[in-house]
C-alpha cells in the first residue's frame, strides 16, 4: 500500500531501471474517484512530459511483482512572462511535480504517510496507523 514517504523507482519507457525518489502524498482529481500519488517531475525520466514510466517499490524491481502504477501527468514548460523567477525568454513551470495512477484503487492509502518500523537503511516495515 503506497503512502506519502513511500521510497518508489522508476522503470522508464525503454526498460531502463532509474533513479529512486519519495512518493510524496496522495491525491484525487475533482470529481474523480481514482487515487494518484504525487512526485517530483525531477523523478521522472523526461521532465515536462508523460512518457508512460512505470514506477515500483525499489527492493524488488528486477522481479516486477511491486509495480504501484505509472506516471499519469507531467505538466510542460511554458512561457510566464509574469512571473519573475521565469527569466526573460525561458520557459518554466509552476511545480516540479508529476501524478502517478495506481495501478489499483487498493495501493493508495488515503492520508496516510509511511513511518518506518526500525531505523536506518533497509528498513524492513512501515507502520501506516496515522
Amino acid at each position: 500500500m503506497a503512502a506519502g514517504g513511500l521510497r518508489i523507482q522508476i522503470l522508464n519507457w525503454n526498460s531502463q531501471i532509474g533513479h529512486e525518489c519519495t512518493l510524496g502524498f496522495n491525491v484525487k482529481l475533482p470529481g474523480d474517484t481514482v487515487l494518484y500519488g504525487v512526485t517530483n517531475s525531477h523523478c521522472t525520466s523526461v521532465q515536462g512530459s508523460v512518457n508512460n514510466d512505470s514506477y515500483y517499490q525499489p527492493h524488488n524491481i528486477d522481479s516486477y511483482p511491486n509495480r504501484l502504477g505509472v506516471e499519469y501527468a507531467d505538466p510542460g514548460y511554458v512561457a510566464m512572462p509574469n512571473e519573475p523567477q521565469c527569466f526573460y525568454q525561458h520557459l518554466c513551470r509552476s511545480a516540479d511535480a508529476a501524478l502517478i495512477r495506481y495501478d489499483t484503487a487498493s495501493q493508495g492509502a488515503w492520508g496516510k504517510i509511511a513511518r518506518p518500523t526500525s531505523y536506518g537503511y533497509g528498513g524492513q516495515g512501515i507502520n501506516l496507523t496515522r
